[in-house]
């Protein structure tokens, strides 16, 4: 990247807005220098290139303070537990959903029975929402959980908190990758999958099975009632069976998309000495 500086006379007309555009750039593009998002060349101040933080903050469309908690994170050199990105991410989103007095109760109840990790407050000690991370922290795992919100307002703050929470797992994810943080980014990975999806890698059977376009929590419980567990099982059944079960003439669909979803193999492999992780889709058609 290069940043062309031209002098003009003073008695060109426009002479006081080039110095103030130019002196407003030069001021910015030496901010991102300090802000290590950028890089001069060869010390030349009007020479720079950008820097991995800088590519991967504006590719990801995250805010300068999403990317430092980024870095801090990948240089703690700290294991990290999907809990631990858990609270890493709301504390990133939680400015965009502040806590409102009658969110209390239903986060409370969503807190007691309905999220993986029961988020506690620091000051009590109680299992009871009290922050704006808090709130963040248990609208993240009602997504990952499928959970159904009666509340319209906060089942939007849901779906932002989600759309938020990826564009900063995806950033972390390519940031461990540039540094050789393997560990770490596999977990963001995994992470990232599992916000993508809407579900927890070790869902129960009817998320799992809402994961096929048609599904929904009503049919996903019909099946597992009937012991159709997982989308391999529902992939094997014989059509009618299927649409005695379902009450339907046409299950053909269902069958399709499961056959569709189980050819496609995702494999990820992560290489200890290099603290890399490699990442293989394989089309199972293709193999046989």
């Amino acid at each position: 990247m290069h940043f062309r500086h031209q002098n003009s006379s003073r008695e060109c007309s426009g002479s006081r807005q080039s110095d103030v555009a130019t002196s407003i750039a030069t001021t910015t593009i030496h901010h991102l220098s300090d802000s290590a998002l950028l890089r001069f060349t060869d010390d030349d101040r009007y020479c720079f290139h950008v820097t991995p933080s800088g590519r991967i903050m504006s590719q990801n469309c995250i805010k300068y303070d999403d990317m430092v908690a980024i870095r801090d994170l990948v240089q703690s050199k700290r294991h990290a537990s999907m809990e631990t990105l858990l609270d890493v991410m709301a504390g990133r989103i939680c400015g965009h959903v502040p806590l409102r007095r009658n969110d209390k109760a239903a986060l409370n109840a969503l807190n007691q029975t309905k999220v993986q990790y029961r988020v506690k407050g620091a000051v009590a000690g109680k299992y009871l929402v009290q922050t704006d991370s808090m709130k963040a922290n248990v609208l993240l795992q009602a997504a990952l959980g499928r959970v159904q919100l009666n509340d319209d307002s906060l089942g939007f703050e849901m779906d932002t908190c989600v759309e938020m929470a990826l564009r900063i797992v995806r950033a972390l994810m390519e940031y461990c990758m540039e540094s050789d943080a393997g560990a770490l980014g596999l977990m963001a990975f995994r992470f990232g999958r599992s916000l993508a999806l809407k579900a927890w890698e070790s869902s129960p059977a009817p998320t799992k099975l809402q994961l096929l376009e048609g599904v929904d929590w009503d049919l996903a419980q019909k099946l597992d009632a009937h012991g159709v567990h997982s989308i391999r099982q529902l992939r094997d059944m014989d059509p009618t069976q299927l649409g005695r079960y379902l009450n339907a003439w046409d299950c053909e669909h269902l069958l399709a998309e499961a056959k569709t979803v189980l050819d496609f193999h995702l494999q990820v492999q992560p290489h200890v000495i290099t603290n890399r992780i490699e990442i293989l889709v394989q089309n199972a058609q293709l193999r046989q």
